[in-house]
């Protein structure tokens, strides 16, 4: 109203002269993965919104003795840690470096996060160059290793005992662990729920998913209180992730799995 009565001329114009906007128009386009939209989540916000890139391996998580991070650091700030033992630990590469020290000597620095928690490791020379492919940020990593005793040398030039460290032994993709660590796989089951369905489903996944796994069915009866073993014939089959799904919905099954 001052604006009107004093006809000053503003930033903005006249006020009161209606403004027409055109609603823009999004072209139509596919729907992200989940992978691509975590990452996006992730570069934007700094973190994940929609779920965890961990979600798609949670039957690798449940049944290849997986252990969490915060049990790994536990042990490792631990007093004694579990020496040659092996551990198998998976997470989401955030961040990596290579170097060189002033010897010249090759070194990657990178972490990794789960669920519960993160940790960083230290590979030297060779694993460096070996493992550089599996340490891009993003990238889902199964690492593979155990704790040994860390020596060094006193002033008598002596080796001696100087706490602990751990040594990696192998790394690879997530994603290819089912298909080449399983060598068999046992369900446990009550007879009444071996039904139609479920023998229509293996029946045609295990055809369509040729390899060298084996399979173990242990039906039980506890009214009839008899236990049958069934093993597979024809030739094995390759874990995959239509088997793996749904053994995960499949309460009433007891899943095992041997990857030696």
């Amino acid at each position: 109203q001052l604006n009107a009565q004093t006809n000053t001329n503003t930033l903005f114009g006249d006020l009161n002269s209606a403004v027409s906007i055109t609603k823009p128009v999004l072209p139509p386009c596919e729907q992200y993965t989940l992978t691509d939209k975590l990452n996006y989540e992730k570069e934007v916000t700094g973190m994940f919104m929609s779920g965890h890139p961990l979600d798609n391996f949670k039957f690798e998580l449940k049944y290849y003795s997986i252990s969490s991070l915060s049990d790994f650091n536990q042990q490792k700030d631990g007093a004694q840690p579990p020496v040659g033992k092996p551990i198998k630990l998976v997470g989401i590469v955030t961040a990596a470096r290579q170097g060189n020290t002033k010897t010249g000597k090759a070194y990657s620095v990178f972490s990794i996060e789960d669920y519960s928690d993160k940790t960083e490791f230290f590979l030297w020379s060779n694993d460096a160059a070996r493992y550089a492919a599996f340490l891009e940020p993003g990238r889902i990593v199964l690492v593979k290793g155990s704790f040994e005793v860390k020596e060094t040398y006193d002033a008598n030039r002596r080796l001696v005992p100087n706490g602990f460290k751990f040594n990696i032994d192998g790394m690879q993709l997530l994603d290819s662990l089912k298909t080449t660590a399983t060598k068999a796989l046992e369900l446990q089951l009550n007879a009444a729920d071996l039904t139609l369905d479920f023998v229509d489903f293996f029946t045609q996944n295990l055809k369509t998913n040729p390899g060298a796994c084996t399979l173990k069915l242990k039906l039980m009866d506890k009214l009839k209180r008899y236990d049958l073993e069934l093993a597979l014939s024809g030739g094995g089959f390759a874990m995959n992730d239509a088997l793996s799904a749904y053994l995960l919905d499949a309460n009433h099954i007891d899943v095992s799995v041997s990857t030696s």
